[in-house]
């Protein structure tokens, strides 16, 4: 049987000693508490008190999650990607440091001699995280579905279309070569 009732931050739920703290909870001074605004359900089978959210709450992106983000700056090596933070469900997805990292190495299968050759700056890229912390964000595009989203033409900068398989724009004609997504073009940031 659950008990449920709207909560505030810091509103006390009980005594660590009847319910352990669960999510959207903490625990100080042998009393659990509300981390956030919500639904309260104490679980008695489990002994758990949990608060599920009523407002979106803010959580650092973090290793394993879907991410799209804009290209930055490319090197040879290493390209710095400025990660969009969005919304699911009622969890608002932000990015703990201002740019990921995105490898070389961690491009596509294969060999890949430059990052230069794959993506422009300004391409939305969908990407997957597959580290972090405190100090820093590394992605990978070595999946069908995640690479460049959008491009932009390399000279006018107008939005890139796939045509038979390949980049042109639509304005000077100029064909063009990414490491695309799957999707590339159907405006679909994380799916």
């Amino acid at each position: 049987m659950s008990e449920k009732n709207v909560l505030f931050p810091g509103d006390v739920i009980a005594n660590e000693e009847e319910y352990l703290p669960g999510k959207g909870t903490f625990a100080d001074d042998g009393q659990v508490s509300a981390a956030n605004y919500g639904i309260m359900d104490k679980d008695d089978k489990r002994r758990e008190a949990r608060v599920e959210p009523l407002t979106h709450v803010p959580r650092p992106m973090g290793h394993g999650l879907l991410v799209a983000g804009v290209m930055q700056q490319v090197r040879d090596n290493v390209a710095f990607v400025s990660l969009i933070p969005y919304t699911e469900g009622k969890v608002r997805w932000v990015a703990p440091q201002d740019n990921a990292v995105l490898r070389v190495a961690n491009v596509r299968r294969g060999y890949v001699n430059s990052l230069k050759d794959e993506f422009l700056v300004g391409d939305v890229i969908r990407a997957k995280i597959i580290h972090a912390d405190d100090d820093s964000i590394v992605l990978t595009t070595d999946d069908k579905n995640l690479g460049v989203i959008k491009a932009f033409c390399d000279r006018c900068r107008t939005p890139m279309e796939l045509r038979k398989g390949e980049l042109e724009c639509p304005s000077c004609s100029w064909k063009g070569h990414r490491k695309l997504a799957d999707d590339y073009g159907a405006g679909v940031l994380i799916e």
